[in-house]
């Protein structure tokens, strides 16, 4: 059934917007923010003696021998960055802080050991960011990117640093317009450049980059959108999306068939019952004496 829009005037939109956006927030709060991949999410194959996916993984004592006996600076740094990643992957399984160190300390002799080398800085930078150092993850990810101009991905987690961490969307929103110049099919980004646009009440751009975060989301995960995120994390930016722009369109900027339209689609993508159930309650509130329009 078709909503009916009640009607309200011009300075009470805005209002009412505000408040749906806090409850967006308290009913989304629990998430941790997007994007954030571990050090060495994609493993590296390879024919060294220490490295044997085959046979279970990672050997930390032939590691450690062939570090020894190694002399090649290049080398040498793909040994310890190994090491270093083992360590992390330790530290994610028993929490002890000594593995993240252990962590650091290997990876950052990879970086010293071989400098022109992005990925280096960037899981420098993931591990960084574990221990809550976030100054030293922007320089780690700015130094990726400058050895790397086109490493999308330094971009992306700068701009998810200056938008949770710093507190800057202005600097976010730089980071994040970057990483999109490099590859427009990015995820992710267009719905944290939204939020920045609401928070300032930008509703045309914020409605732009919603729309083509759920258009990207529709279009498929492709293997470069699932390095960024995982699906659910995926699923949650364009659920949100469709919620955002069902509450532009039926309060700041008011549209009933573009309101019901995105409403429809949010239901579609939303899998937890008690936030379904909010919304729909709000989105009620919103439009009394209508029905919601169907998934």
């Amino acid at each position: 059934m078709k909503m009916r829009l009640v009607s309200r005037d011009i300075a009470f939109y805005p209002l009412i917007f505000v408040i749906w956006t806090i409850i967006i927030v308290a009913m989304h709060g629990n998430h941790s923010y997007f994007g954030m991949p571990l050090p060495a999410m994609e493993v590296r194959q390879n024919d060294s003696d220490y490295y044997r996916p085959a046979s279970g993984g990672f050997n930390m004592v032939q590691a450690q021998k062939a570090l020894a006996g190694e002399r090649n600076p290049k080398e040498r740094a793909r040994i310890l960055e190994a090491i270093g990643i083992a360590c992390f992957d330790k530290y994610r399984t028993e929490r002890a802080p000594q593995y993240l160190d252990s962590a650091q300390r290997y990876v950052q002799e990879a970086v010293t050991s071989a400098p022109d080398v992005p990925g280096y800085y960037y899981n420098l930078a993931r591990i960084c960011t574990e221990k809550k150092d976030f100054a030293s993850a922007k320089a780690c990810y700015e130094k990726a990117a400058a050895v790397d101009p086109k490493n999308y991905m330094s971009y992306h987690n700068l701009g998810l640093l200056s938008y949770y961490e710093f507190k800057n969307p202005d600097m976010a929103k730089s980071y994040f317009e970057k990483a999109l110049s490099i590859d427009t099919a990015l995820p992710i980004d267009n719905y944290l450049l939204a939020e920045i646009a609401l928070g300032k009440k930008d509703y045309s751009a914020a409605a732009l980059h919603y729309g083509r975060e759920l258009q990207l989301y529709a279009a498929g995960l492709s293997a470069r959108a699932t390095v960024m995120a995982d699906q659910a994390s995926l699923r949650l930016a364009a659920t949100l999306s469709a919620l955002e722009l069902a509450m532009l369109y039926s309060s700041a900027t008011p549209n009933e068939q573009l309101a019901n339209s995105y409403f429809g689609a949010y239901l579609k993508l939303e899998t937890d019952q008690q936030r379904r159930q909010n919304s729909i309650n709000e989105f009620q509130k919103r439009h009394p004496g209508a029905g919601v329009p169907a998934p």
